[in-house]
C-alpha cells in the first residue's frame, strides 16, 4: 500500500486507521477505492439509461399497430426499454458493504493490538447488546455515534434475503433514520407488515461510503482527542 503523509501527530493505532482510510488525492486506501467503484457503477448506469432512452425514441416513431405487436411479441422490448437499474445500484451497494465487512474485521484486529481485546462482532444490533459491549471503550463509544451504519447493514441483509417486516426493532430503527434524513434515496414498499427495499438513486450508496469514511475518521480523531485530554 502507498503510504500517505500523516496530518497530525498520530500514534501507531491512529495512523494505521488513517492509512486504512487512505486518500483519493494520493490514490490509495478506501477513499480511492470507493471513488473507483462510484466511477464504474455511475458510468454503467448512465450508459444503460442512455441506451434505453435511444431505443425508446426509435420505438416511439413506429405506428401504434407496430408498437403493439412489438410489446406483445418481442421479449427484447422490455429488456431494452426497462433496464434493471435498481439491480445495478443494489450490486454497487452490496459490493461496498462487502468491502466494509472486510475492513471492519481489520479495524477490530488493529484495535485489539493496541487496546484490551474485544470480540469480533459484525456491525449489527448484536454489537450493541453483546456482553462485551462497553460504551466507555473507544471503539464502542464511536459506534454509538454511527448507528446509522447498523441500519445500512440491516438494509443490505434484507435486500439479499428479502425478509424485512415492519414489526422488527431493526426496521423501526432504520425507519427512524429515514425519517430523520440520515438515510435517503431508499424506496420502501409495504405489503401488510412485509417490506421490500429498492434504491431510487445511486447517491444512496455514495452516502453510505461517506458514512464509512466518516466513521473510521471519527475513531482516529476521537482517539487523538482523548489522548490530548489525558496528557
Amino acid at each position: 500500500m502507498i503510504k500517505g503523509t500523516p496530518k497530525k501527530n498520530y500514534n501507531d493505532f491512529e495512523e494505521e486507521l488513517n492509512q486504512l482510510n487512505g486518500s483519493y488525492q494520493e490514490s490509495y486506501g478506501l477513499a480511492f477505492y470507493f471513488q473507483q467503484l462510484h466511477d464504474t457503477f455511475s458510468k454503467s448506469e448512465t450508459a444503460i439509461l442512455k441506451y434505453a432512452d435511444e431505443y425508446l425514441k426509435e420505438f416511439n416513431k413506429e405506428d401504434d399497430e407496430v408498437k403493439e405487436s412489438i410489446v406483445s411479441n418481442d421479449p427484447d422490448h422490455q429488456i431494452k426499454s426497462t433496464p434493471l437499474v435498481d439491480t445495478l445500484r443494489k450490486s454497487y451497494f452490496i459490493t461496498v458493504h462487502s468491502e466494509f465487512e472486510s475492513i471492519w474485521k481489520e479495524i477490530i484486529s488493529i484495535y485489539n493490538t493496541h487496546f484490551p481485546p474485544r470480540d469480533t462482532i459484525s456491525l449489527s444490533e448484536t454489537f450493541l447488546i453483546h456482553s462485551s459491549f462497553n460504551a466507555s471503550r473507544l471503539l464502542d463509544k464511536v459506534v454509538l455515534k454511527h448507528k446509522v451504519l447498523i441500519s445500512y447493514n440491516y438494509i443490505r441483509n434484507k435486500i439479499v434475503h428479502q425478509k424485512a417486516v415492519t414489526t422488527s426493532p431493526e426496521y423501526q430503527t432504520m425507519f427512524a433514520h429515514v425519517q430523520a434524513g440520515k438515510i435517503n434515496h431508499l424506496k420502501i414498499d409495504l405489503d401488510g407488515i412485509n417490506v421490500r427495499f429498492s434504491i431510487e438513486d445511486i447517491r444512496f450508496v455514495t452516502d453510505y461510503t461517506n458514512y464509512i469514511i466518516g466513521f473510521i475518521t471519527d475513531i482516529v480523531e476521537t482517539s487523538f482527542t482523548d489522548r490530548q485530554h489525558v496528557s
